[in-house]
């Protein structure tokens, strides 16, 4: 089966890009995690998938992305990046739990595809 989901590292960002939602890092600028380092901010692993699968995986509005963030020690953004819908996250933290997290959202993903499929 194929895997439709495109998870790239390092791609430069784009001015173009519009905000997903509201959940902005700078909630995050005042309180920051204990676990969570200024060093991780360079380097963010981005996943692109369809808004759809946004919305199916982590709820209306990103209402699951602070419990997610949590569980996984990441900072999650989501942005849309096209106007066809699809959408960008960007995933902060260790390179290990980057590469953990982009990998449960993308099984997530196909779990969602073949449901909507059926």
């Amino acid at each position: 089966m194929p895997n439709h989901s495109l998870l790239i590292r390092n791609t430069p960002n784009s001015e173009s890009h519009k905000p997903f939602h509201i959940h902005t890092l700078s909630y995050y600028l005042d309180k920051r995690p204990f676990w969570f380092n200024a060093e991780h901010l360079m380097n963010p692993y981005r996943v692109y998938l369809e808004a759809w699968l946004v919305e199916a995986i982590f709820g209306p509005g990103g209402e699951h992305i602070p419990h997610v963030e949590c569980v996984s020690q990441t900072i999650l953004r989501v942005r849309r990046v096209d106007p066809e819908g699809k959408a960008e996250i960007l995933i902060f933290g260790r390179p290990y739990y980057q590469k953990d997290i982009a990998k449960i959202i993308t099984n997530l993903a196909d779990y969602h595809r073949q449901r909507r499929e059926q």
